[in-house]
């Protein structure tokens, strides 16, 4: 046997463990990449299939999905109406301009895997270098997404976040915060606030509201 030959299935060896490695990042990168996408339009059903099918993954897309969504539909008639900066003054912050700038990042983020376990993160994030000006909700000032393998595919993971039982606890109260959103949307659109700061003041005046009755359950309780 010649050195050639005798190289050849260590060098096979070694290259199929650097495709299957690099295999692995992408499948990675491509459910995180699919989730954000999915949950920034509030499409639950798409962001379960990327989505581990734990109770508390399901919880966070369940109460998320419906706010994003009123949160879209609000942006979408008040840019309509009165501009795309009102837009932004009336609807306030979304997790779904979190998760859209997390999908426009997914491609250039580091993968780190642990196992059955991983995590996609930006470069900032990983290497702990601060954020540079922006949003507050940049995706490089959050933790990163975690996933793990679920049925041999990988999934992104919210089992284990820190505020599950508040997100529980305040599902009701986010879902009337979505009904206000979408209620004003539907006031923007038939010429109901003369400006846009009438429509902020309305929508603030909702959610004060809704806020009281919540907080005066939870004290009855």
């Amino acid at each position: 046997m010649d050195a050639r030959t005798k190289w050849i299935p260590l060098l096979a060896l070694l290259m199929g463990t650097s495709v299957a490695g690099a295999s692995t990042e992408n499948d990675i990168k491509d459910a995180a990449k699919a989730f954000a996408l999915a949950l920034s339009k509030g499409d639950a059903t798409e962001a379960k299939r990327h989505a581990t099918s734990d109770e508390t993954t399901t919880l966070m897309i369940d109460t998320l999905s419906p706010l994003i969504i009123a949160n879209n539909n609000l942006r979408t008639a008040a840019a309509a109406r009165f501009g795309q900066a009102a837009a932004i003054m009336i609807a306030g912050d979304s997790p779904g301009s979190l998760m859209d700038d997390w999908a426009k990042r997914t491609d250039a983020a580091i993968v780190k895997i642990d196992g059955e376990t991983a995590t996609v993160a930006t470069k900032e994030a990983a290497s702990n270098k601060p954020a540079p000006s922006g949003p507050a909700t940049r995706p490089q000032e959050s933790p990163p997404l975690k996933l793990k393998l679920e049925n041999n595919s990988w999934k992104v993971d919210f089992s284990g976040i820190p505020d599950a039982a508040a997100l529980k606890q305040n599902s009701t109260l986010i879902a009337a915060m979505a009904r206000a959103m979408n209620e004003t949307a539907e006031e923007v659109r038939t010429g109901k606030f003369s400006t846009a700061k009438d429509a902020k003041l309305a929508l603030d005046q909702k959610q004060a509201v809704i806020a009281s009755h919540t907080g005066a359950r939870g004290r009855g309780r």
